[in-house]
């Protein structure tokens, strides 16, 4: 493990980091999330703006879901450096370009959506929680969508939270974190 110097400032603190965990010298600004009393420091991402405002699907495409609100945009902003999605996410996504009228454009934008986020792949231990969770709402009689079953799994086996406006479905799986940015 490598350590560095902390300096403080006034309020400011600056940390020099050994050369082995320095970052890139085109590094200008990072994104910090605290864990508890950890910090994890990542060069910051771009601000999702511009693909909010540039990268319309046509009408079509995933046409049963409303269009993001300007709250979903901020709060994509806001925390641009900790998102990801699962491939099963990913997989709901191109399902539903390739059956739109518009495939080559709808397909371009969920590829430039994906591309600026980290796409997590479904693993075993995701498995493992989405056959408890299913079959913990089977026991209860209040199962949901198979899809949302393994994203849910997916969250739930890495301690994600869930952004979605479709907490009717996953406040139903007891231990998964859920978050509305459309309210």
């Amino acid at each position: 493990m490598e350590q560095g110097a902390v300096f403080q400032s006034n309020r400011s603190q600056a940390i020099r980091l050994p050369k082995a965990v320095a970052l890139p010298d085109d590094v200008k600004r990072v994104d910090i999330v605290a864990v508890g009393r950890t910090r994890i420091i990542a060069p910051a991402g771009e601000a999702w703006d511009s693909w909010f405002e540039g990268a319309a699907a046509t009408p079509d495409f995933m046409s049963e879901r409303d269009q993001p609100a300007l709250q979903v945009r901020d709060a994509f902003n806001r925390h641009h450096g900790q998102l990801c999605i699962s491939s099963v996410t990913l997989m709901e996504l191109i399902y539903g370009a390739e059956k739109s009228a518009s495939q080559e454009r709808n397909l371009a934008v969920v590829e430039g959506f994906a591309a600026r986020l980290e796409v997590l792949p479904y693993d075993d231990i995701a498995a493992n929680h989405t056959g408890q969770l299913r079959a913990e709402l089977a026991r209860n009689g209040t199962p949901i969508g198979p899809y949302d079953q393994l994203i849910a799994g997916h969250a739930r086996s890495r301690g994600l939270i869930v952004v979605t406006n479709s907490r009717r479905e996953f406040d139903r799986v007891a231990g998964l974190r859920i978050e509305d940015w459309t309210i």
